[in-house]
């Protein structure tokens, strides 16, 4: 048999023909690439999808699939593998993470961040000063005196902890000095 051939076979009659599928997504490079691809029915196909596709301080990670029209209908991961029935479209699925670049000032350090944290999350950092000094603030994409900060991912954020030395009451000296 040939393609587009009607074939007769005791009492079923079909015919050899094709399906189209349209692959979608905004992110990553595919394996095949986005478009719309005619295949013959009844072929498996196997579609990827690279992850994570970084652009600059945000991420987007490839977490699944959906598909219209065929089977199977949703997965997980970077793959989907399917037979050809009918048309179909798959679409690729992203989350999205953010940087967050935390860094200290002089005479102190911070803990938490320098990291990718997922959209919508809420990440702690802290600011701990060097002995004779203080935490004052932070600056950056968010101003806060709060220590230690609960930052919303809503973006991606870049933060500084400052620090001040620890003056003396009487006479205005500093306590490193007095040490």
């Amino acid at each position: 048999t040939s393609y587009g051939e009607t074939v007769k076979s005791n009492a079923f009659t079909y015919l050899i023909s094709d399906a189209v599928l349209t692959i979608q997504s905004p992110y990553g490079i595919g394996t095949p690439t986005t478009g719309v691809y005619t295949n013959l029915i009844g072929a498996v196909l196997t579609n990827r999808m690279s992850s994570p596709d970084t652009q600059d301080t945000t991420q987007y990670v490839c977490a699944g699939w959906t598909m219209t029209g065929n089977e199977p209908a949703s997965g997980l991961g970077t793959q989907c593998v399917m037979t050809v029935t009918n048309d179909a479209v798959l679409t690729w699925l992203w989350t999205t993470n953010y940087w967050l670049e935390a860094t200290a000032g002089n005479n102190g350090m911070v803990e938490g961040g320098d990291g990718w944290v997922a959209f919508g999350m809420t990440t702690q950092i802290m600011a701990t000063a060097d002995l004779y000094y203080h935490f004052t603030n932070w600056t950056g994409s968010v101003e806060s005196f709060v220590n230690p900060l609960a930052l919303l991912m809503d973006a991606p954020k870049a933060m500084t902890a400052n620090f001040a030395a620890n003056i003396t009451t009487n006479k205005p000296t500093p306590q490193w000095w007095l040490a």
